[in-house]
């Protein structure tokens, strides 16, 4: 649509209408005076105050957006009345004259003042002149317009279509005269001529077009003429239009000018399709038919076609639409289970809160969903019809917390989720939704769901845990080398019996091997400075409070660790780790609550490690080391509130191998180590056993570690 401020708006056509894409598009100051689309881009054609015209390409596939902003003046120097897509390009008539765009043809002047409508004749476009003669543009040649003496038109031609390939010649004398076309499309012989019933009342024909087994005509006073070929099909309207629920009875009656066979048709696009609801009857020319009809499964909810299709005996086709809706109460709404711990799947409960998801109902008019809960019981059936309230439910009003009804009039998806919240713990709630369409339908009351919220407890709390700095262990006073030493002994603790000879074969590992080799290679110079290690390990996390919580397996954590080399058989380094879980707190009445409560712990540690690398490129080192360790932890639920924190300490002992990459790809190590600097990559696998916060009350993250990780020696 071009709009007298200048600018361009885009519309898409669906089943309600009329619905606009996209904001108006501002291309100039001037009025726009016509448009056509060519190429499959939309032209359009502003009017300056100089009285010039200008134009504009804009792109029409999704929202307006301008291709050429650029003026680009067309030739003539009057107003742009008519543009149409050629063949040839763009044929243009103006006040002046007529011209082609796309590519640039010459002006053409005639003895008109102006011209108006104008069709595509292949090389030429035919115009009708302000004269009321008819002429045709030779668009490629300098000779431009020359009139054509068709019979009929004689100073009266007011208006032109092209009608089943036919150029079709409205008239000032009310009649529509028809002309065959040359295969250049240059009209030639009369085919027929047309008079509209009561000539002289309706005005001048000024438009014409051709619609679905129907051609139209406008005229200078409104009205439409309408011609066909086929039957002429009227159906009659109701006084009021037709609409119910299933199960509806009503009558359509029809009538057609000509005999006929007849069907009925619900929901076609065409003549041709949508379901038969009779099958073929005949019919008698100005004999009114009348079927009756109920809405059942056929009808869609909302509007359907009646299509009266009629064929004559020479096969020409007439047809009339009866528009009647069927309009349904909604469905009733269901529920989809989300809880693993309720005794009702479709009710998650947590502290102060219930949650539920229904389905959306596949139904193309609703308008919004009702939700009703009571901490009083009820019933479907308690509500099976209202009178005296807008929404027939239960009302709950209490301050501070959700209110009933709740309405709901956005969602997405084949689902939507519920949350009320603050609820009173404790305290036996019960949930309803109920469907609303547009027509202010209600729907049937959905089942009846209960549930009682309750607050859990997470791991910290079953702990007892006050948060806060707490020692974990006294050794780590005792240094982190006295602990190194100690290990031989450490590692027949309670817990840790069965891991004596793991440790004694670690330490033994690296004595055999110092003894095979006496003395590091002397062709050897070591250049390294540093390490990096970066693990990742299996945590099995011996406190039961965080286990009741979260889990006895797949318990991850991280670490990096970087530090300088004293010598390449020792190691001291600092590490920051990280652990993560995610759980459902424990309910005191027992189970499990559907809220989420989150454990993160961050611990930093010194550590030593002894390595057993004794000659130039050893493909596996044997290690062990020791830790102090300080596990600085946080738990919050997702909802932000009752977060704790605090910080355990204690030490840990490891043991492991070192594998040598290098080995794998001499070459490639050799590259790295000139561009990087680093000399030597390991794959390490480590076993580490930990004991943190056990002298402290609360959590504690004592346990063991199995990781595999990669080490760079820089």
């Amino acid at each position: 649509v071009g709009c007298a401020n200048g600018t361009v708006s885009a519309w898409d056509f669906d089943a309600n209408g009329a619905v606009q894409a996209g904001d108006a598009l501002e291309l100039a100051s001037g009025e726009i005076s016509a448009l056509t689309v060519h190429l499959g881009d939309l032209y359009a054609f502003a009017q300056e105050d100089t009285g010039n015209a200008s134009w504009t390409t804009v792109d029409i596939s999704g929202t307006p957006s301008v291709l050429n902003d650029a003026d680009n003046r067309i030739q003539s120097n009057g107003a742009v009345r008519r543009a149409v897509s050629g063949t040839t390009g763009i044929g243009i008539t103006t006040s002046f004259g007529v011209e082609r765009q796309a590519p640039l043809g010459s002006l053409g002047n005639g003895t008109a003042g102006g011209y108006d409508a104008i069709v595509d004749a292949q090389a030429a476009f035919i115009v009708t002149g302000d004269d009321g003669n008819l002429y045709q543009y030779n668009a490629d040649a300098t000779s431009g317009l020359f009139v054509l003496s068709l019979s009929g038109i004689n100073g009266n031609a007011s208006a032109l279509g092209v009608l089943d390939d036919r150029l079709v010649v409205g008239t000032s004398d009310q009649e529509l005269r028809y002309f065959d076309r040359s295969s250049a499309g240059i009209p030639t012989s009369a085919f027929r001529t047309l008079t509209p019933p009561a000539a002289g009342a309706f005005g001048d024909p000024v438009d014409i077009i051709e619609g679905e087994g129907v051609s139209v005509a406008g005229t200078t006073q409104g009205y439409l003429w309408y011609v066909t070929e086929g039957p002429w099909v009227e159906v009659d309207d109701p006084a009021e239009a037709i609409s119910g629920a299933s199960g509806t009875e009503f009558e359509l009656t029809f009538e057609s000018d000509t005999n006929g066979t007849a069907r009925v048709r619900l929901n076609g696009t065409t003549p041709s399709n949508g379901t038969d609801l009779t099958g073929g009857f005949d019919v008698e020319a100005g004999e009114p038919v009348t079927l009756p009809y109920t809405m059942d499964g056929d009808f869609a909810e909302g509007a359907n076609e009646l299509r009266v299709v009629v064929t004559d005996s020479d096969g020409d086709v007439g047809q009339d639409i009866l528009t009647v809706t069927k309009d349904d109460p909604p469905g009733k709404v269901s529920f989809v289970s989300i809880s693993e711990f309720n005794d009702d799947p479709r009710v998650a409960r947590g502290n102060q809160a219930l949650r539920v998801v229904f389905r959306v109902l596949d139904e193309p008019d609703i308008e919004k969903y009702v939700v009703f809960f009571d901490d009083e019981a009820f019933s479907a059936d308690d509500w099976d019809g209202c009178e005296d309230r807008s929404y027939c439910g239960p009302k709950y009003r209490k301050s501070g917390g959700p209110r009933s009804p709740l309405v709901i009039t956005e969602w997405s998806g084949s689902t939507h989720e519920v949350e009320l919240s603050p609820l009173e713990n404790g305290t036996q709630y019960w949930i309803a939704v109920r469907a609303y369409d547009e027509g202010g339908k209600e729907g049937a009351m959905s089942a009846v769901l209960t549930g009682v919220p309750e607050a859990g407890r997470g791991p910290a709390e079953l702990a007892g845990e006050q948060g806060g700095f707490q020692c974990g262990t006294t050794a780590a006073s005792a240094g982190l080398f006295g602990l190194f030493a100690g290990l031989a002994a450490v590692a027949g603790r309670r817990r840790r019996l069965g891991l004596r000879a793991g440790m004694g074969a670690g330490l033994a590992a690296a004595l055999m091997v110092g003894g095979v080799a006496d003395a590091k290679d002397p062709d050897a110079k070591d250049q390294r400075k540093g390490t990096f290690q970066f693990r990742y390990g299996i945590f099995q996390v011996e406190d039961p409070n965080i286990t009741r919580v979260m889990g006895d397996s797949g318990n991850d954590v991280l670490w990096m660790e970087v530090g300088p080399y004293i010598l390449p058989q020792v190691e001291v380094s600092a590490g920051l780790g990280w652990f993560q879980e995610i759980g459902n707190p424990i309910l005191e009445s027992g189970g499990r609550s559907d809220d989420n409560v989150e454990l993160t712990a961050l611990p930093l540690s010194l550590n030593v490690n002894l390595r057993g690398d004794f000659w130039k490129n050893q493909p596996i080192v044997p290690t062990v080391g020791a830790s102090v360790e300080m596990w600085n932890w946080r738990q919050d639920p997702y909802n932000g509130t009752s977060t704790l924190t605090g910080t355990k300490t204690g030490w840990s002992w490891n043991a492991g191998l070192q594998f040598l990459l290098d080995r794998l790809d001499p070459s490639a190590a050799s590259k790295l180590r000139v561009r990087s600097g680093i000399d030597d990559t390991y794959l390490t696998v480590t076993y580490r056993d930990q004991t943190i916060g056990e002298n402290a009350t609360g959590l504690y993250y004592s346990g063991s570690v199995i990781g595999i990780g990669l080490k760079l020696d820089f």
